[in-house]
């Protein structure tokens, strides 16, 4: 089996989609399959410190040629020039799309030093010019398509507000085609996947995200939270980590800190295109709270290991995220540590089912009245007994590894008996 993966974000990065595709690739490898991604260069805002010496000669080389690299399982990875314009989201879209233009002479070059096609084609989205290069891709090598929805597009296009009615029609109007013509389509949530459904759109299967088992057993091994009955004499330890965007209504938080003072302290971690809005917003509000860079491995445990709850958060006022689950949450569930949901849908149910959280609504002075509440009774808090680790195997990627094996095999089946028929049909004619 030769795949080909199309990905604006792959290791060294350590993202979300790299996460998801480098533990399915391991399980694709190990059945000796033959894998090619096409990818940006590392953004070394996303790529750990202990990583970023070992790939500079690599990068440079690749930057100025089109070498390819030789990825951890023994994946092929294509690179094209990472076109980071601005951190907003104008200039991270311009970006994208011409880092995903970059990849069609990438991969038609590819196909051109060798004599077999890929299988099949996979691009996983966000990031949306992807899905485009990955659609005109696979019509180039008359290859079937794969759409990993990672995201509820084209529907977070429409509720984002963008400020052109003509843009958000185009970008429904592509998302849709594509959708319809891909060969399969697998989503991350089983209400995305009702919904596509719903519109007519064909196979399509739920594999949901997860975590890796190395990074589930990294983040097991974190301290387990043990508090007494008494109240904290401290104030509360909030953290956030994460993307700073949109998406996630992180005045919000601030808001119901700034309610719960002093009894709270805040902290975030990470980065996006909300992070200096939020940084001032804080400040005007006269909320103490702190902000960091991402960090990675042992630095991230010790964010967890500080922190009493964890927050996920996502705006209530968007339909789509009633059928989003953040790809953090894993992480989050994997440390044992309290997490404050401001969820709903199947982000709610997810959480709902872990004993350590408690989903609040979308209301500042409701999360600032659980955060007194934990402070006052930090009893609630205390991670359960038991294995953690063999509990959260079912959230594994290993996991559901072979459920993407067997969507693959049955698109390549299917399009190779259709092709065979269409060769018959010349031969008699």
């Amino acid at each position: 089996m030769r795949l080909l993966l199309i990905t604006h974000s792959y290791s060294p990065e350590s993202t979300a989609p790299q996460r998801r595709w480098s533990s399915f690739i391991q399980h694709f490898r190990g059945k000796e399959w033959n894998v090619s991604v096409i990818a940006p260069q590392p953004d070394d805002r996303h790529v750990p410190r202990s990583k970023q010496s070992q790939r500079s000669a690599v990068s440079v080389k690749a930057k100025l040629s089109f070498t390819a690299e030789r990825g951890a399982h023994g994946e092929q990875i294509l690179r094209v020039p990472l076109l980071a314009l601005s951190e907003s989201r104008v200039g991270r879209f311009a970006g994208n799309v011409l880092s995903a233009g970059l990849m069609i002479p990438r991969a038609a070059l590819n196909a051109a030093l060798h004599a077999e096609k890929p299988d099949v084609v996979i691009v996983t989205v966000p990031a949306l010019p992807s899905l485009v290069t990955g659609y005109l891709i696979s019509v180039a090598l008359h290859r079937p398509l794969i759409v990993d929805m990672r995201d509820a597009w084209p529907d977070l296009a429409r509720e984002a507000q963008l400020k052109q009615e003509g843009l958000v029609r185009l970008l429904e109007f592509v998302v849709h085609s594509i959708q319809s013509r891909a060969a399969a389509i697998v989503t991350v949530t089983e209400g995305f996947r009702d919904i596509l459904v719903h519109r007519g759109m064909k196979s399509v299967r739920h594999i949901p995200n997860g975590i890796s088992e190395t990074r589930l057993r990294e983040l097991t091994s974190v301290e387990r939270a043990s508090y007494g009955v008494e109240p904290l004499e401290r104030p509360l330890h909030v953290l956030y980590m994460g993307n700073h965007g949109e998406s996630q209504a992180l005045e919000l938080i601030i808001d119901a800190a700034k309610l719960a003072a002093p009894a709270v302290s805040l902290r975030f971690v990470g980065s996006g295109t909300q992070k200096d809005a939020l940084t001032e917003y804080a400040r005007g509000l006269g909320v103490d709270a702190e902000f960091l860079p991402v960090v990675f491995g042992d630095e991230a445990a010790a964010q967890y290991e500080w922190a009493d709850t964890c927050v996920v958060s996502l705006r209530d006022d968007w339909e789509s995220f009633k059928w989003t689950i953040p790809s953090k949450t894993f992480e989050l569930l994997a440390t044992g540590r309290h997490i404050t949901g401001v969820v709903q849908g199947e982000a709610a149910l997810l959480l709902a089912k872990n004993v350590n959280a408690t989903v609040v609504p979308a209301d500042p002075a409701a999360v600032a009245s659980l955060w007194s509440e934990l402070r006052a009774n930090p009893a609630r808090m205390n991670t359960a007994s038991g294995d953690r680790f063999g509990a959260l195997q079912s959230i594994t990627f290993e996991s559901v590894a072979q459920e993407y094996v067997d969507v693959v095999e049955h698109v390549v089946r299917t399009a190779r008996a259709g092709r065979a028929t269409i060769l018959n049909s010349k031969e008699r004619s």
